[in-house]
């Protein structure tokens, strides 16, 4: 016991010589004493030395009067005045472990750091800062930490771009710790950093340089968890002249920078004391096992599927003419309850203005006004912040709830106009997260998102640049897949009778729509939404495992600008007359998709096998066969055709085969023992099968296509 609570030592020793006492007062108090239960007095004067509540109420509750009424004080070797001063308190908190592998961090975060420039007309927009750590506390107040750091940013008058690499060593000093003892729960922990670093920085291709620094600053960590805490670090310092490159500019030989950083700190190992364990388990759980892994800790990896609409600020359109799609796929982890990363791969497309082709306005043809598209397909990593995880209670298994996100991206824009702009671009993205259980470990949730965008446009004869920005704001709908570990799983797999195991084989129907993800977008064009059906069954190997074959029947419609004969009747032998004309044409094609896919049980694998489950989530991903049936269509009505004439489209898309894949879920909730009904988005992608007007925005040869189909499933 005296390794487990360190300040608040009670020996064998004491325990008998306050039992001695216990006697002494039993004998000598007479009256004073007369109808006092033996028990209860033992209970009061002697300190229980089992559990941390019984500890603490000993301690805080009744004081154990050694000299009794007699006036006499019969303990011998004995200082009271140790254990009663509140300065033992100070200095010495709760007990740290010191195994090689205790107290190891990993340290993830971001920020922002701004140079003081040498003069007025050689000013850096903030740089945005990215940090990787590594270390590992020594003892109670010290720390040691390695870090790389990369930065970027703006020169503000010519937009050409710093970036900048480093590394850092930093010593952080526990101020809490040293002035009110050691707590590694305590919510918010202050500490000193100091450290040096040196950062190689290179602006435009001939200006490159080496750079020292040193720094100061404070960290102010806030527990979240056993493993994971998040800080606010602001920090100022000094370096090399190399820091900015200013060279001649600058007449200093040092310069000053200053910033703030926030990160994410993840333990390797449980990083609470054995007291504070203790003290979460006594105040907020109860647990049938001998374990301090409280529910809410569990800290989930997960899998998130998301699709949604998309919008723009474009000055010459509404909001609501921009609209486009958004398609997202996320896997995160969450160190704690209140903290944790996400990473996400998205295809995100807008409208971003309305243009007038003047090559085609003829005084035989309308106005074509096209709708020019943006596509951003970006890779982002981003905090989320889950204020409810303070709470003591919270559990991941809460009904609803929301967090915050906030991250970057880096990727690719393609804007599409007479002459199509490709370059690289950097994002600051923000949102909210609402989600509402569906069942154990499957959410349901929607996400709104700010997303502003930076891109530059490159020049040959200079060393600068052009900067532009676009402001996308979207909300996604989509399912959260959280993953159980195993020791928190319920699997009822091996206790079921043969008879009440699911069946092997199943089959379903279905319908809905469909919709391509292509880079144009024409004002007259009526309604692109394409109707389909689907058929598919299934065999399951396992409760989790399974084979899967689709068939999906598809009617969609595009326009686009195409070539066409215009049919006359013009000759008295009755034969045609046949113009070549360019117009708008009206197609409709007929497309048939027939997949193999694989399947996997999303709550079984992740949550164990429940057959009482509301909802069940399934995946699947495979190969499909792409047929195209062949099209048909018109010219658009806005198009002038003459009294008897016919139009003819030159280059009709006919039958045509090719291979792609397919990537989907399945959400299904059962009415009856073997009947479902059934929610299924699917995104299909391949390159065969060339049809005008529905080129995927990011290339020419790749066609992304989204269905979502509702229906009914027998269970055999």
């Amino acid at each position: 016991m005296s390794d487990l609570y360190p300040y608040r030592i009670i020996t064998r020793e004491m325990i008998r010589k306050y039992i001695i006492m216990g006697l002494f007062f039993v004998a000598g108090g007479g009256l004073a004493m007369a109808g006092t239960d033996m028990a209860e007095l033992q209970k009061t004067l002697v300190a229980p030395a089992d559990t941390l509540d019984s500890l603490d109420d000993w301690e805080d509750g009744m004081p154990v009067d050694t000299a009794g009424r007699s006036g006499k004080n019969y303990a011998t070797e004995f200082n009271a005045l140790d254990y009663v001063f509140e300065s033992r308190y100070l200095n010495h908190g709760e007990h740290f472990t010191k195994r090689w592998d205790d107290h190891l961090f990993f340290e993830a975060g971001a920020g922002v750091m701004q140079m003081v420039p040498p003069i007025s007309g050689y000013h850096f927009n903030p740089l945005t800062t990215a940090d990787i750590s590594v270390g590992k506390q020594f003892d109670k107040l010290h720390s040691l930490r390695l870090s790389v750091r990369g930065a970027f940013g703006y020169q503000q008058e010519k937009d050409v771009i710093l970036n900048r690499v480093g590394m850092k060593l930093d010593w952080l000093f526990s101020l809490s710790s040293y002035i009110d003892g050691y707590n590694p729960s305590r919510l918010l922990d202050v500490s000193l950093v100091g450290g040096i670093g040196g950062h190689y920085t290179r602006y435009t291709k001939k200006r490159s340089g080496y750079a020292p620094e040193g720094h100061l600053g404070l960290q102010l960590r806030f527990f979240s968890g056993p493993q994971g805490y998040f800080a606010i670090e602001p920090y100022a310092g000094i370096a090399g002249d190399n820091i900015d490159l200013s060279e001649n500019r600058n007449f200093r030989k040092a310069d000053v920078f200053y910033g703030a950083n926030l990160s994410f700190i993840y333990y390797l190992h449980n990083n609470l004391s054995p007291e504070s364990r203790l003290r979460f388990l006594r105040r907020s759980y109860k647990t049938e096992k001998n374990d301090t892994v409280l529910p809410s800790w569990r800290v989930p990896w997960f899998m998130e599927f998301g699709s949604g609409v998309s919008f723009m600020n474009a000055p010459s359109l509404n909001m609501f003419e921009t609209m486009g799609h958004d398609l997202s796929l996320s896997l995160g982890k969450w160190f704690s309850p209140v903290v944790g990363i996400r990473l996400t791969g998205s295809v995100r497309t807008v409208s971003w203005q309305k243009v007038i082709n003047p090559e085609k306005i003829t005084p035989y043809h309308p106005e074509y006004r096209l709708k020019s598209t943006s596509s951003y397909s970006s890779g982002r990593i981003e905090a989320m912040f889950n204020p409810m995880g303070f709470g003591d209670r919270f559990s991941w298994d809460e009904p609803y709830g929301f967090y915050f996100v906030a991250g970057g991206e880096i990727g690719w824009v393609h804007k599409n106009q007479s002459d199509n702009l490709r370059c690289r671009t950097m994002a600051y993205s923000g949102g909210i997260h609402l989600w509402a259980g569906l069942t154990e470990d499957i959410r349901f949730f929607v996400e709104p998102r700010y997303t502003y965008y930076e891109y530059k446009i490159p020049y040959n004869n200079v060393d600068w640049n052009k900067r532009f920005s676009d402001d996308v704001y979207s909300i996604n709908f989509g399912l959260t897949v959280n993953m159980r570990a195993r020791r928190f799983r319920e699997n009822y797999a091996d206790n079921m009778d043969v008879s009440d195991r699911p069946s092997r084989f199943y089959a379903g129907v279905g319908g809905g729509l469909s919709s391509f993800v292509t880079k144009t977008d024409y004002y007259n064009e009526r309604l692109k939404i394409g109707f389909n059906g689907t058929l598919f069954c299934g065999y399951r190997i396992n409760e989790i495992h399974g084979l899967r074959l689709s068939f999906e029947y598809m009617a969609n419609k595009k326009n686009s600008m195409n070539w066409y004969n215009d049919y006359g009747m013009s000759f008295s032998d009755g034969n045609w007359l046949v113009v070549k004309r360019n117009g708008l044409w009206n197609h409709r094609f007929f497309w048939g998709f027939a997949s193999l896919d694989y399947s996997v049980n999303l709550c079984s694998l992740i949550s164990g096998y429940c057959p009482d489950r509301k909802f069940d989530v399934e995946l699947y991903a495979g190969p499909t066969l792409v047929m195209l049936y062949g099209e048909r269509g018109g010219l658009d009505e806005s198009e002038l055709l003459q009294a008897g004439h016919e139009a003819r489209l030159i280059d009709e898309s006919g039958p045509q085969t090719g291979l792609g894949g397919n990537l989907g879920l399945r959400v299904s909730t059962r009415l009856y023992r073997n009947i479902s009904l059934f929610a299924s988005p699917t995104v299909y992608v391949f390159k065969a099968c060339k049809t005008p007007g529905t080129d995927f925005s990011l290339s020419k040869s790749v066609r992304l296509l989204e269905t979502l189909n509702v229906g009914v499933q027998y269970d055999f």
